[in-house]
């Protein structure tokens, strides 16, 4: 479902919009659209701030609000939503203002022809889910190149943790050999002591017997 917001000060033109945007027999047809209307900007902006809105559409003259300020609020408030500006006046400075501030991707101007602006509303809605979907994709890489940083970090640190617990075997290996060489040092002492002892008590009964 599409959810296009129309704003403008004159209901008869919020009317023939709504019928155009809602006319699925007419080509080409915008998808699914669910159509919300205001005559005042700030009841649009108070939608806005607590509904996620695909299109807006908003003249550009009218009493409370210029559209290029009214979509300039729209843009803080859901950078993502498609923004177009409708006026039967060719006033260059607020067409360039409505592009420069409010990012807006058409100026259509009344009288407009329903085939043309239903054209339009669908290649914004086409533009915004492919930036929508861009962004997805990115993000997803995105995630799969932490994960990817996170797994080799694992795996470094486990490297590491496997080349300090070799260390430790071998040093304690290296200290059990040096033990083992000790105690080894000391028995073939003791048994040269012996068997000098051993050695030295026979030649004295040797000598008795004699």
């Amino acid at each position: 479902m599409a959810t296009l917001l129309i704003i403008d000060d004159e209901p008869n033109v919020l009317s023939a919009l709504r019928r155009m945007c809602m006319n699925g027999a007419a080509m080409p047809a915008i998808p699914d659209p669910h159509v919300v209307t205001f005559t005042s900007p700030h009841d649009a902006i108070a939608y806005v701030r607590s509904h996620t809105v695909d299109v807006v559409i908003s003249d550009y003259r009218m009493p409370e609000m210029d559209g290029a300020t009214l979509l300039t609020m729209v843009k803080k408030l859901q950078p993502d939503a498609a923004r177009m500006v409708l006026s039967a006046y060719a006033d260059l400075d607020g067409i360039v203002r409505a592009i420069n501030d409010a990012g807006i991707f058409r100026f259509v101007a009344k009288p407009w022809s329903d085939t043309d602006l239903r054209a339009s509303i669908i290649q914004m809605l086409e533009h915004r889910h492919l930036l929508l979907e861009n962004r997805r994709v990115a993000d997803e890489v995105r995630r799969q190149r932490q994960q990817q940083q996170r797994r080799k970090r694992c795996a470094e640190q486990d490297a590491l943790q496997g080349q300090a617990l070799s260390y430790l075997v071998l040093g304690s290996v290296a200290r059990f050999d040096q033990r083992l060489a000790d105690a080894l040092f000391r028995l073939a002492l003791a048994t040269d002591a012996i068997l000098q002892l051993l050695g030295s008590n026979l030649a004295r009964a040797d000598q008795k017997v004699a």
